[in-house]
């Protein structure tokens, strides 16, 4: 499959300094989101937010990316992945494969562990070459789909998806 065009979508938008409200309650979403927390009365949060998603699709910019049955792959983690160990972007394309959003397909993996992008300054994260070096496809599934969609929680710099 080549590659035609890179396109970028983002439902939420995260505003990490300030001590204003709107920056305490993105602060709270994002750890809600990074550890996938469920209440007794809510399931965990990527289903939440993909319920948001699929109900919102016709006025997002991004409707199109869940045309023609995508692969929905989840980005790895930094760290190489351990067998069940919380990976919230593959929560997500999970969530995303139950309300017919596309096929999740865990087909990357880290070869080797990588600095994350949010523990330190801007001048010591990867860049998209490093990144895409750390990584490997693990497996393809015949026919290849017309859209891939690449999927990850929190996306600081780009990096990662590129």
């Amino acid at each position: 499959m080549k590659v035609q065009k890179i396109e970028f979508g983002s439902y939420l938008t995260y505003a990490p300094w300030g001590t204003e409200d709107n920056h305490k309650e993105s602060k709270s979403v994002k750890r809600e989101l990074k550890e996938n927390r469920a209440t007794k009365t809510e399931p965990p949060f990527s289903e939440r937010i993909v319920n948001k998603i699929k109900h919102s699709l016709p006025d997002v910019p991004f409707s199109s990316f869940f045309d023609q049955n995508p692969w929905l792959v989840p980005i790895p983690r930094s760290s190489q992945q351990a067998q069940d160990a919380l990976w919230v972007p593959r929560e997500i394309t999970t969530a995303m494969q139950s309300l017919d959003l596309g096929q999740s397909v865990e087909c990357l993996m880290r070869k080797y562990a990588v600095h994350t992008s949010h523990m330190g300054s801007a001048a010591s994260r990867l860049n998209a070459l490093q990144h895409y070096e750390s990584m490997e496809v693990t497996q393809t599934m015949p026919p290849p789909p017309q859209r891939v969609v690449l999927v990850d929680e929190i996306i600081t710099s780009g990096a990662t998806s590129l």
